[in-house]
């Protein structure tokens, strides 16, 4: 079945306190969009559209090339309006429409596709992502009737004091058939806060007996929000968590997990040993039985098996062959092609060349 994506993209971000749009703030080192763009890309779906505000041609610029479509929000009229302004580019598409946001930054491609997957089977027009919130302020909370089907979302600003007590919150996930995205032009405005809320959209369906579900599949982690500088800190020390785990389970060795930076997309081999204040940054590959030393840096780079790399070292685009021994306090910068057993010591700054194997670059040389 077809399958397109609707990322909303383009909230002003203020509570950040920053002029970057919010969406480019970072997580590891990928855009928050650009994360949420790399979890939708794995479910294939036949076009991506991203909506974006006033923040236009910055956003695109950070982005990776790639099939991306873009819709403009000109004025921040709340997320009914957002998914509006894409709906001139589905005008064309019969099928199911995933709604996402792009200050979701850890969701994963794991959990939209059993979403996608139980939209369907159920044969929903509608559907969305609930998650049970530790802390349900600031989230839409989910009204249920007494057969326990999804009646209304009523957003945080507007609950009475006994909805503020419901813990099952609307993620901002949706999946929505493409039949029905004639109800977004039949949201109201919210006089109180001058914005079309996409979570009414929940409301008017259910009036006129659309087939609707809410899946209490989230996590309240994968599913947070990033509002806030705070709240982006908390999401970055969740993402390092998981990818330590991951590749605890893996046969990596960490001294101190809280305290490296690894990137999504970096590879590292079994029983391979990484010191605290590591940071393994953009397309880097570690192989088995490495040994890597507090406060080294490595970007871009291939590091084969048996590697030791020493203390307050870096490595940028560059390739160390098997059983090399590089640093302490060693600079190999783009370009360069350390043979296998070689040894780089101290104070060695290396520069587009090729060291043979066996060499030795001991201390205090430039190449």
């Amino acid at each position: 079945m077809k399958l397109a994506v609707v990322i909303l993209a383009a909230g002003r971000g203020e509570r950040m306190g920053s002029p970057l749009a919010k969406v480019l703030h970072r997580i590891s080192d990928k855009p928050m969009l650009q994360c949420v763009i790399d979890s939708a890309v794995k479910l294939r779906p036949l076009r991506i559209i991203a909506v974006v505000g006033k923040n236009f041609n910055e956003i695109k610029k950070s982005i990776k090339p790639g099939n991306i479509l873009f819709a403009i929000q000109r004025k921040p009229n709340g997320t009914g309006d957002a998914l509006l302004r894409a709906k001139a580019l589905l005008k064309d598409f019969r099928g199911t429409i995933l709604v996402l946001n792009g200050d979701v930054p850890l969701i994963t491609s794991e959990t939209l596709k059993k979403f996608v997957n139980l939209h369907r089977k159920d044969r929903n027009h509608i559907s969305l992502i609930s998650f049970a919130a530790a802390n349900p302020a600031s989230y839409g909370r989910i009204l249920r009737d007494g057969n326990s089907c999804i009646n209304s979302i009523v957003e945080d600003k507007d609950v009475t004091e006994s909805q503020r007590k419901i813990t099952e919150v609307n993620s901002g996930v949706y999946a929505i058939e493409s039949g029905v995205l004639s109800l977004l032009k039949k949201i109201p405005l919210n006089i109180a806060q001058g914005e079309y809320y996409l979570t009414d959209v929940i409301g008017i369906a259910r009036n006129k007996g659309y087939r609707m579900n809410a899946y209490c599949i989230g996590s309240e982690d994968e599913m947070m929000g990033v509002n806030t500088s705070a709240e982006l800190m908390k999401a970055r020390k969740i993402f390092r968590g998981k990818m330590a785990n991951a590749w605890i389970k893996k046969g990596v060795i960490f001294l101190d997990h809280d305290s490296i930076f690894i990137s999504g997309d970096v590879v590292i081999g079994k029983n391979t040993i990484i010191y605290p204040n590591v940071c393994l940054e953009g397309v880097t590959k570690v192989g088995s039985g490495c040994t890597i030393y507090p406060n080294v840096r490595i970007v871009d780079s291939v590091i084969k098996d048996g590697v030791v790399v020493k203390d307050s070292t870096v490595i940028e685009g560059s390739i160390v062959r098997a059983q090399a021994v590089v640093g302490p306090f060693t600079h190999i910068r783009p370009g360069c092609d350390i043979g296998s057993e070689a040894k780089i010591g101290n104070f060695v700054e290396i520069k587009k060349s090729v060291i043979g194997d066996r060499t030795k670059a001991s201390h205090l040389s430039y190449l």
